[in-house]
Protein backbone atom coordinates (compact mmCIF):
# COMPACT_ATOMS: atom_id res chain seq x y z
CA UNK A 1 0.00 0.00 0.00
CA UNK A 2 1.51 3.30 -1.12
CA UNK A 3 -0.01 5.38 1.67
CA UNK A 4 1.13 3.34 4.67
CA UNK A 5 3.44 6.13 5.84
CA UNK A 6 0.57 8.66 6.23
CA UNK A 7 -0.72 8.96 9.77
CA UNK A 8 -4.44 8.48 10.24
CA UNK A 9 -4.80 11.75 12.14
CA UNK A 10 -3.04 13.71 9.39
CA UNK A 11 -5.19 12.13 6.70
CA UNK A 12 -8.38 12.77 8.69
CA UNK A 13 -7.36 16.42 9.08
CA UNK A 14 -6.70 16.75 5.33
CA UNK A 15 -10.08 15.18 4.51
CA UNK A 16 -11.82 17.53 6.95
CA UNK A 17 -10.00 20.57 5.56
CA UNK A 18 -10.81 19.65 1.96
CA UNK A 19 -14.50 19.07 2.80
CA UNK A 20 -14.67 22.44 4.59
CA UNK A 21 -13.04 24.17 1.61
CA UNK A 22 -15.46 22.48 -0.82
CA UNK A 23 -18.45 23.40 1.38
CA UNK A 24 -17.49 27.06 1.29
CA UNK A 25 -16.53 27.15 -2.38
CA UNK A 26 -19.47 25.19 -3.81
CA UNK A 27 -22.12 27.11 -1.85
CA UNK A 28 -20.63 30.53 -2.53
CA UNK A 29 -19.91 29.83 -6.19
CA UNK A 30 -23.50 28.66 -6.71
CA UNK A 31 -24.78 31.87 -5.06
CA UNK A 32 -22.35 34.00 -7.08
CA UNK A 33 -23.36 32.42 -10.40
CA UNK A 34 -27.06 32.72 -9.55
CA UNK A 35 -26.66 36.42 -8.75
CA UNK A 36 -24.27 37.56 -11.49
CA UNK A 37 -24.18 34.77 -14.08
CA UNK A 38 -26.49 33.68 -16.84
CA UNK A 39 -28.44 30.51 -17.49
CA UNK A 40 -27.10 28.82 -20.62
CA UNK A 41 -29.28 25.70 -20.54
CA UNK A 42 -32.51 24.71 -18.83
CA UNK A 43 -33.89 21.22 -19.32
CA UNK A 44 -36.96 19.99 -17.47
CA UNK A 45 -37.96 16.36 -17.71
CA UNK A 46 -40.11 13.93 -15.75
CA UNK A 47 -37.39 13.04 -13.27
CA UNK A 48 -35.08 16.01 -13.41
CA UNK A 49 -34.58 19.70 -13.82
CA UNK A 50 -31.15 20.57 -15.14
CA UNK A 51 -29.93 24.16 -15.08
CA UNK A 52 -26.51 25.05 -16.43
CA UNK A 53 -25.26 28.56 -15.71
CA UNK A 54 -21.98 30.34 -16.09
CA UNK A 55 -20.22 33.47 -15.03
CA UNK A 56 -17.29 34.36 -17.27
CA UNK A 57 -14.37 36.62 -16.47
CA UNK A 58 -15.42 37.56 -12.96
CA UNK A 59 -12.15 38.81 -11.60
CA UNK A 60 -9.64 36.27 -12.81
CA UNK A 61 -12.13 33.40 -12.64
CA UNK A 62 -14.82 31.77 -14.71
CA UNK A 63 -17.47 29.55 -13.12
CA UNK A 64 -19.96 26.99 -14.36
CA UNK A 65 -22.69 25.35 -12.31
CA UNK A 66 -24.71 22.36 -13.47
CA UNK A 67 -27.48 21.94 -10.91
CA UNK A 68 -30.32 19.53 -10.17
CA UNK A 69 -29.30 16.78 -12.52
CA UNK A 70 -31.84 14.28 -11.13
CA UNK A 71 -34.68 14.23 -8.58
CA UNK A 72 -32.33 13.15 -5.84
CA UNK A 73 -29.95 16.02 -6.46
CA UNK A 74 -26.68 16.08 -8.23
CA UNK A 75 -24.67 19.19 -8.85
CA UNK A 76 -21.42 20.03 -10.56
CA UNK A 77 -19.31 23.13 -9.98
CA UNK A 78 -16.40 23.96 -12.27
CA UNK A 79 -13.92 26.76 -11.68
CA UNK A 80 -11.30 28.14 -14.06
CA UNK A 81 -8.56 30.50 -12.90
CA UNK A 82 -7.07 32.63 -15.66
CA UNK A 83 -5.21 35.65 -14.30
CA UNK A 84 -4.33 38.10 -17.04
CA UNK A 85 -6.48 36.36 -19.67
CA UNK A 86 -10.11 36.51 -20.70
CA UNK A 87 -11.91 33.20 -20.74
CA UNK A 88 -13.39 32.28 -24.10
CA UNK A 89 -15.41 29.12 -24.64
CA UNK A 90 -14.09 28.51 -28.15
CA UNK A 91 -10.57 29.54 -27.40
CA UNK A 92 -7.94 29.88 -30.09
CA UNK A 93 -5.20 29.65 -27.50
CA UNK A 94 -2.67 26.92 -28.07
CA UNK A 95 -3.25 25.79 -24.50
CA UNK A 96 -6.97 25.76 -23.70
CA UNK A 97 -7.82 26.50 -20.10
CA UNK A 98 -8.32 23.55 -17.80
CA UNK A 99 -10.50 23.92 -14.71
CA UNK A 100 -8.69 24.20 -11.40
CA UNK A 101 -11.73 22.60 -9.74
CA UNK A 102 -14.37 20.21 -11.03
CA UNK A 103 -16.52 18.71 -8.31
CA UNK A 104 -19.75 16.71 -8.35
CA UNK A 105 -21.92 16.37 -5.25
CA UNK A 106 -25.40 15.44 -4.17
CA UNK A 107 -25.10 16.73 -0.64
CA UNK A 108 -22.40 18.53 1.26
CA UNK A 109 -19.68 16.25 2.58
CA UNK A 110 -20.43 13.88 -0.32
CA UNK A 111 -18.05 15.27 -2.93
CA UNK A 112 -16.56 13.47 -5.91
CA UNK A 113 -13.70 15.61 -7.13
CA UNK A 114 -12.49 14.96 -10.67
CA UNK A 115 -10.11 17.94 -10.83
CA UNK A 116 -8.44 19.74 -7.94
CA UNK A 117 -5.35 21.73 -8.82
CA UNK A 118 -3.04 21.45 -5.82
CA UNK A 119 -1.36 24.82 -6.35
CA UNK A 120 -2.54 27.14 -3.63
CA UNK A 121 -2.46 30.38 -5.63
CA UNK A 122 -5.90 29.87 -7.18
CA UNK A 123 -7.34 28.75 -3.84
CA UNK A 124 -6.22 31.93 -2.08
CA UNK A 125 -7.34 34.09 -5.02
CA UNK A 126 -10.75 32.38 -5.04
CA UNK A 127 -11.31 32.87 -1.30
CA UNK A 128 -10.30 36.54 -1.72
CA UNK A 129 -12.66 36.92 -4.69
CA UNK A 130 -15.54 35.35 -2.77
CA UNK A 131 -14.95 37.71 0.15
CA UNK A 132 -14.88 40.75 -2.17
CA UNK A 133 -17.51 39.64 -4.71
CA UNK A 134 -19.80 42.65 -4.23
CA UNK A 135 -16.95 45.11 -4.79
CA UNK A 136 -15.72 43.17 -7.83
CA UNK A 137 -19.25 43.02 -9.28
CA UNK A 138 -19.63 46.77 -8.76
CA UNK A 139 -16.31 47.42 -10.50
CA UNK A 140 -17.29 45.20 -13.45
CA UNK A 141 -20.66 46.98 -13.69
CA UNK A 142 -18.92 50.38 -13.59
CA UNK A 143 -16.57 49.32 -16.39
CA UNK A 144 -19.47 47.97 -18.45
CA UNK A 145 -21.42 51.20 -17.96
CA UNK A 146 -18.40 53.26 -18.98
CA UNK A 147 -17.93 51.15 -22.11
CA UNK A 148 -21.63 51.44 -22.94
CA UNK A 149 -21.54 55.21 -22.45
CA UNK A 150 -18.47 55.51 -24.69
CA UNK A 151 -20.19 53.41 -27.37
CA UNK A 152 -23.36 55.51 -27.14
CA UNK A 153 -21.33 58.72 -27.43
CA UNK A 154 -19.50 57.32 -30.46
CA UNK A 155 -22.77 56.30 -32.12
CA UNK A 156 -24.25 59.75 -31.43
CA UNK A 157 -21.15 61.42 -32.84
CA UNK A 158 -21.32 59.22 -35.96
CA UNK A 159 -25.03 60.01 -36.42
CA UNK A 160 -24.36 63.73 -36.08
CA UNK A 161 -21.49 63.53 -38.60
CA UNK A 162 -23.68 61.69 -41.13
CA UNK A 163 -26.36 64.38 -40.78
CA UNK A 164 -23.74 67.10 -41.17
CA UNK A 165 -22.29 65.48 -44.31
CA UNK A 166 -25.78 65.20 -45.84
CA UNK A 167 -26.46 68.86 -45.06
CA UNK A 168 -23.08 69.88 -46.54
CA UNK A 169 -23.83 67.85 -49.69
CA UNK A 170 -27.27 69.43 -49.94
CA UNK A 171 -25.64 72.88 -49.75
CA UNK A 172 -22.97 71.79 -52.26
CA UNK A 173 -20.18 72.37 -49.76
CA UNK A 174 -18.92 68.87 -50.51
CA UNK A 175 -19.84 66.80 -53.57
CA UNK A 176 -22.46 64.09 -53.26
CA UNK A 177 -21.19 60.54 -53.34
CA UNK A 178 -21.92 58.61 -56.48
Amino acid sequence: MAYEHIKTEELAKEVRTRNEFLDIVTNRVIDLVRKYGEVTKRDEGNNHTNIVSNLCNFGSFTFETDLGQIDFGGNTVRVWHHPGKNFQENSVWSNPLVPVLDVYFQTTKDYAVSIFNHRTGWQKALINLLKNRARIAAQIKKTQNKTLKTRENQEQSNTEKIKLIKEAQKLRIIPEEE
